[in-house]
């Protein structure tokens, strides 16, 4: 079977669709200006028309050409890079990760996986489109590449703490490292766009799992778990993910695995950056998210990084305890609201069933974190209203907690804020479910206000 691209790929079966151009050429086209890309072949549209010749420099005008016409053949498979990477690029990148953030290095090192990440890393068997993809990504999202390094290392950690079979070390390295392959063939625009998305423009990120796992299915002897962990790695297990919004045995190990490292890739290297947090500082995220991923994964996450005997961040030493206090109280008060107003009669959980629709799903997703947090808990007020009247020092580690769990529950809500108010909109939504919806949005928006204050 040929490699496949969204310009002649059958329509998947997911609610995030292929887009329907191909924008694989803009990236290349921005790539050629220091690595040169050539065609390597007369490229043709499906009607055999010539759009450029074999040898040809895929320039910006070439590529504005090759983007209105849908190709007889992809893209990648006709196009030549005077320059790709190899697997001791990759090593290189790692070692850099390790150098940016230590604590990375510290888990490696205690789970003793040296020799066994330079083994999958130096034993490059990409197949060459693949290959000049992640050349690409280095490019256009050197970030996006970073991240496919972090989830290959940490995905293979995991799955060697969970025992499994020997070969799913090399599955959980190539879909670590090609999980977001499929952004490379989403508009520059769109994935650089600065500020909210549109729907429409949100539908066309989440579209990449989709992409990808065409890609991936389309490719010489590529192992189908593979494809269908890349497919997998924004589901989760309550059904609250995408494209598809599978849930529970429905889903595959591995891409909850790759899900998982993508999820604490962006909170340690994203939320945490150089500012002084390491991976220990994560264990309260993965435990407000035990149900989110299979459980297995996030025990066998959090055995790998306790194993590394990191402790969390102490909190800055001028820290304003009173202030803090207080800002905590506050945001807690704030999302007390939000769980009263998803108790309301016609909010989106609905009584007396199980959750059906993405946004009760979404809902029912937020009411049971919300409340095994344990931040709603009147005991915790009254210690925080203590802690604002008489600080003591030596609970900073405490309040520091806190506030990583009101992150987190904030960038959930972020996502039921997408969800509601998708719903709402939505044609088959009838005008008091919509105002209800309406109304639960506005107040997830106060609510995400006040957080980022």
């Amino acid at each position: 079977m040929n490699e496949a691209s969204p310009q002649n790929m059958a329509a998947p079966r997911a609610q995030a669709v292929a887009p329907r151009e191909d924008h694989y050429a803009e990236h290349l086209a921005a790539v050629n200006r220091e690595n040169g890309v050539v065609a390597t072949r007369d490229i043709v549209n499906r009607q055999g028309t010539l759009i450029c010749a074999r040898g040809t420099r895929i320039d910006a005008a070439t590529a504005a050409r090759l983007v209105r016409h849908r190709l007889a053949a992809p893209l990648a498979q006709q196009v030549e890079l005077e320059r790709v990477l190899d697997g001791a690029a990759l090593w290189q990148r790692l070692e850099a990760l390790f150098a940016r953030h230590p604590d990375l290095r510290q888990v490696h090192e205690a789970n003793r996986f040296d020799a066994d990440a330079r083994r999958h890393f130096l034993a490059w068997h990409l197949p060459a489109p693949l290959a000049q993809r992640l050349t690409v990504m280095a490019h256009q999202r050197p970030g996006d590449l970073d991240k496919g390094v972090f989830c290959a290392w940490l995905a293979m950690l995991v799955a060697r703490e969970l025992d499994r079979d020997p070969d799913d070390a090399a599955r959980a390295y190539l879909a670590g490292l090609l999980h977001d392959v499929g952004f490379m063939h989403i508009s520059p625009a769109v994935l650089d766009k600065q500020g909210d998305l549109t729907p429409e423009e949100w539908r066309a990120i989440q579209s990449h799992v989709v992409i990808g796992r065409l890609v991936l299915e389309s490719t010489p002897a590529m192992d189908p778990e593979v494809a269908r962990a890349v497919a997998e790695h924004h589901e989760r297990c309550d059904g609250v993910g995408y494209p598809c919004g599978r849930s529970g045995e429905a889903l595959g190990t591995l891409g909850q695995i790759i899900g998982l490292a993508d999820s604490i890739h962006s909170i340690r290297v994203g939320r945490f950056g150089d500012r002084g947090r390491t991976m220990a500082d994560l264990v309260p995220f993965l435990q407000l998210n035990c149900e989110t991923h299979f459980y297995d994964v996030y025990a066998a996450a959090h055995t790998v990084i306790q194993r590394a005997g990191l402790q969390p961040w102490p909190g800055a030493p001028d820290a304003d305890i009173p202030a803090l206090a207080t800002t905590l109280m506050e945001r807690g008060t704030a999302l007390a609201q939000v769980v009263e107003a998803l108790d309301q009669p016609g909010a989106a959980v609905p009584k007396g069933r199980p959750p059906r629709r993405p946004d009760e799903r979404m809902a029912d997703h937020i009411l049971r974190m919300m409340r095994q947090s344990g931040l709603l808990a009147d005991e915790l007020f009254l210690w925080l209203d203590e802690m604002r009247r008489q600080p003591d020092a030596a609970a900073l580690v405490e309040l520091e907690e806190i506030r990583l769990l009101q992150e987190e529950l904030g960038w959930q809500l972020r996502n039921a804020l997408r969800a509601f108010e998708a719903a709402a909109a939505a044609v088959d939504t009838g005008p008091d479910r919509a105002r209800g919806l309406e109304a639960l949005a506005a107040r997830i928006a106060a609510t995400l206000e006040m957080l980022d204050r």
